[in-house]
């Protein structure tokens, strides 16, 4: 199914509301049950979108994973757009199931997917809800 550009698997919305429910039950680890590889998964089950191979068990620190995002853009925000081929877009452009970017207080960047009015971010304390209107930046996949 494609509309607006937006690609998505058929049943996508009970996929998506899995995701967000089992992503709390799984330990916090980097490499293997973080913010990137959350949402890569995620993509990869409700879209023909794969990006899990770019970043899954391909670093095991904060040090390595900001290794391999550097591979791809001095930012978390450059690195996505880069890897997904596509320009990010003002957050007042958000669909669920994309992909946004948020920037915490001391200015580092988290990856979480839209859900509507809020988006979901994985972190070491589990999931949380931002507004996606305070998001820095939405892709449209």
């Amino acid at each position: 199914m494609n509309v607006n550009g937006i690609e998505r698997k058929p049943g996508w919305e009970d996929i998506l509301a899995g995701r967000i429910s089992g992503a709390s039950k799984l330990s916090y680890e980097i490499g293997v049950h973080d913010c990137v590889i959350f949402v890569a998964e995620t993509l990869a089950e409700i879209s023909p979108h794969d990006f899990t191979g770019v970043f899954k068990n391909k670093y095991k620190t904060r040090k390595g994973s900001l290794r391999v995002i550097g591979k791809y853009g001095k930012t978390l925000l450059e690195a996505v757009s880069n890897v997904i081929n596509r320009e990010p877009l003002n957050p007042r452009f958000f669909s669920r199931g994309c992909p946004v970017i948020i920037k915490d207080e001391s200015g580092l960047e988290h990856i979480g997917i839209c859900l509507g009015e809020k988006s979901a971010f994985l972190g070491e304390d589990g999931l949380s809800y931002v507004k996606t209107l305070d998001c820095i930046a939405v892709w449209r996949i």
